[in-house]
């Protein structure tokens, strides 16, 4: 990045990397800074917005949602509304799968500094989730494409269709994986990815990445799935919140934005979750129904963490 304009991106992309002692220890599977263990926002919101699990297929939701009116929906319910794209250009057709990407960086060929993670880990969608970000990581660390698909050995296809993407928006990877710590809520996260504008390079994109191995129509009852009302909280700090795997992401989304600006006093100029799988990519803005509830949101996690003043006050009474 070059230039005036350049140089607020490229700050903002420094302070975000400037705690160099904070990170993820894969042995220990949550963030350190130094030898402390911090909390992951992740886990904290999965306890705070559970989601209840069923296995319904596309014809089973349709006729589960007949048949029961609860959860009700509100008119005042967060809609989703994706921006829907789909690739198959050249970065598409050097792609592998997602199968034999996992298999080439298990194998005995590849260099990769997560083999022994990805041999250890047991579920499909995680083990595929590290492949993922793995090669996000690999794609930041290169010279150019040419070199990535070197490295990458097998790249997957998820991973391509991110690629061809930001070409046809007009963004360029800065960074992947940058990890954060906010003292204020005592919560620790990681961004997926950090993106700019070609255009300018003046503006700071964050995408949390969601990535399925499934296509077709495996891929659509995975998307009913995600977008599902399944429940509302009650009798919380965030009661009447809709539980669904979209509304937790929304607030991760939010509360990775509000960790900058609580931390390091400036926003992203752009913030989206992209659920891909091979070819498709669904992009879900921040849905305004969630910054509107923001004071409620980090309330729910600094009682959770023990930062609340009331829970403070009450540890000091003790």
């Amino acid at each position: 990045m070059t230039g005036l304009s350049a140089s607020v991106a490229a700050t903002r992309l420094a302070l975000l990397r400037s705690d160099g002692t904070l990170r993820f220890d894969s042995e220990r599977q949550c963030f350190v800074r130094g030898d402390c263990a911090k909390r992951g926002l992740t886990k904290i919101l999965a306890q705070l917005v559970p989601v209840p699990f069923d296995r319904l297929d596309s014809d089973e939701l349709a006729a589960a949602e007949a048949r029961t009116r609860r959860p009700r929906h509100s008119r005042n319910d967060p809609t989703p509304n994706p921006a829907i794209a789909h690739y198959a250009g050249s970065t598409m057709a050097r792609c592998g799968t997602c199968k034999t990407a996992h298999e080439w960086l298990t194998s005995a060929a590849s260099a990769s500094s997560i083999r022994q993670r990805l041999a250890a880990e047991t579920h499909a969608d995680k083990a595929h989730g590290i492949v993922v970000d793995y090669q996000l990581a690999l794609y930041t660390g290169s010279r150019n494409r040419e070199e990535f698909f070197q490295r990458a050995g097998v790249v997957d296809p998820c991973v391509g269709t991110l690629i061809e993407h930001f070409d046809a928006r007009g963004w360029a990877i800065l960074a992947a994986q940058v990890p954060l710590y906010a003292s204020a809520m005592d919560v620790a996260t990681a961004f997926d990815v950090v993106a700019t504008d070609r255009a300018t390079c003046s503006q700071l994109i964050l995408i949390e990445v969601k990535a399925t191995r499934g296509g077709g129509g495996d891929f659509e009852r995975n998307n009913l799935q995600y977008e599902r009302l399944r429940g509302r909280l009650a009798r919380t700090t965030l009661r009447g919140i809709p539980l669904s795997y979209y509304s937790r992401h929304q607030l991760q989304l939010f509360c990775m934005l509000e960790m900058v600006r609580l931390e390091h006093g400036f926003t992203f100029d752009r913030a989206i979750v992209a659920r891909l799988s091979a070819g498709t990519v669904r992009e879900y803005a921040l849905n305004a129904y969630y910054a509107d509830r923001a004071a409620a949101i980090v309330r729910a996690i600094a009682q959770k963490t023990g930062r609340a003043p009331t829970r403070k006050r009450r540890h000091a009474e003790r």
